[in-house]
């Protein structure tokens, strides 16, 4: 009953966050993409693909949304992020596959676990309430979760195999999506590669190996080729950067092995004071793991060898991650890059829990039995500072629908001036444009918004739902 009840308290916690994919919505970056679009056409794709944005997958998405937004006239936020998290969720069908009724129910908490703490991470809303965030990098981390489990799954099928044709496809279409798709793509596949090699024993030919391994290496290469020779390399320094780091590639490196281990035991993702809580819910959150995994059955481990080199290409990747946020900015960037960060850290974790073997003489059936516990307990400190925003994000869920309309209605308006109104900011929603009264200059954001409308001004409201029914 508590294996059942640990699992209800997860899918609960995956279902609030889906359910509230209405809060959705578009940014500085959305109009000025849209903008551009509007305007340039096809013409505006291809400049985005090879001067800033080399995604072939996320890019033709995106567009495919452009589209379909241009013809309607209508935001489509709900949408985009309905079919955005099906890739997410879909990342646990390995689970599924499992045909040995032993432990399934364990197992099925442990996934649902693994989904559930991304969504608890603090910057959740840049990757999975963000159009950008939900095509781009989203994918990264059901990647990691996808290998995870398939790697775990008892009775594999071949497509599922780390070298499968499903998997192949998986990762070059990950390695499309973002950069730092293409980062743990190109991390992990070298990596397996290299760990085929060396367990080849019988002498038999490597060719096989690396024609398995060659095309998600490859897709990442050509993503790293368009991004040495496009203009990102060249983006000015942030405000908060540290000039002994930007452009630095030795101190950003070092600056990135300093901040790591920090964001590994932040209890969120991004780093904090609060180090000893963090470790807290790190360690239940890799006891809860294990216990749901832990099996003596030496059959249902023959794959588990693949999860240390998982882990190492996701911290691997996490490291490199870092130093290049640090080289390009002289400060870590961004939100949706914290998200990523913070749900690769987590099925790391996941992978060195579940390869572990048993522990002597403790009975499995009791470890699955604190697993639930385990894991609602990792909960807690993540739930609590946000459980009342939720409660009232709930309470007005109509809200930012309603905002999005009213949005719309000015904006085709007649008239040079419009009023965009955006839901008030909470500790899961961003609001992602600053309020007041703005023309053209007053910032990067606002031209995209002014040309997407054909305006010359836009006053900027957050509507405080709760404090204006009052």
């Amino acid at each position: 009953m508590l294996t059942f009840a640990g699992t209800a308290v997860m899918a609960g916690i995956i279902t609030v966050h889906f359910g509230l994919i209405n809060r959705g919505e578009w940014g500085g970056d959305d109009y000025t993409t849209f903008s551009g679009y509007l305007n340039g056409g096809l013409h505006y794709a291809w400049f985005r693909f090879w001067s800033w944005s080399p995604r072939p997958v996320s890019e033709l998405f995106y567009g495919l949304w452009v589209a379909a937004v241009l013809l309607s006239r209508r935001p489509l936020v709900i949408p985009l992020f309905f079919f955005g998290w099906i890739p997410f969720l879909a990342c646990a069908i390995p689970t599924l596959l499992h045909r040995k009724r032993d432990g399934m129910a364990s197992h099925i908490l442990g996934t649902t676990a693994l989904l559930a703490f991304v969504l608890l991470g603090q910057d959740v809303f840049w990757v999975f309430y963000w159009s950008f965030g939900i095509l781009a990098y989203m994918p990264v981390i059901a990647l990691a979760l996808y290998m995870l489990l398939s790697l775990i799954n008892e009775n594999p099928r071949p497509q599922f195999e780390p070298a499968g044709i499903v998997t192949s496809l998986v990762l070059v279409a990950v390695a499309w999506s973002s950069e730092s798709g293409t980062l743990v793509v190109l991390v992990f596949s070298s990596m397996a590669m290299v760990y085929q090699f060396i367990r080849n024993r019988t002498g038999t030919s490597r060719m096989p190996i690396v024609a398995r391994w060659l095309p998600p290496i490859a897709a990442g290469l050509l993503v790293v080729a368009f991004s040495l020779f496009n203009h990102r390399a060249v983006d000015p320094m942030f405000p908060n950067g540290e000039a002994a780091l930007y452009h630095h590639t030795l101190a950003s490196l070092w600056a990135s092995a300093a901040r790591l281990p920090s964001e590994l035991m932040s209890p969120a993702g991004e780093p904090s004071g609060h180090l000893v809580l963090g470790m807290i819910v790190r360690m239940l959150f890799f006891a809860g793991i294990y216990c749901c995994w832990v099996t003596r059955d030496p059959a249902a481990r023959r794959d588990r060898h693949w999860l240390p080199i998982l882990a190492l290409a996701l911290v691997t990747e996490m490291l490199l991650e870092i130093a290049a946020t640090y080289r390009q900015f002289g400060t870590p960037c961004c939100g949706h890059h914290v998200e990523v960060r913070y749900g690769l850290g987590l099925v790391a974790f996941a992978a060195i829990a579940i390869w572990l073997p048993p522990i002597p003489r403790v009975p499995v059936r009791v470890l699955r039995a604190i697993a639930p516990m385990l894991l609602v307990a990792a909960t807690i400190p993540l739930l609590l500072p946000r459980y009342k925003d939720l409660a009232l994000d709930y309470q007005y869920y109509w809200e930012p629908g309603r905002l999005r309309a009213m949005t719309w209605e000015s904006g085709f308006s007649p008239g040079p001036a419009m009023t965009l109104y955006q839901p008030v900011q909470d500790s899961v929603f961003s609001a992602q444009i600053p309020p007041g009264h703005q023309v053209a200059g007053d910032g990067w954001w606002v031209p995209g918004i002014l040309k997407f409308f054909g305006k010359e001004s836009v006053d900027v409201v957050i509507v405080d739902e709760h404090k204006a029914s009052n």
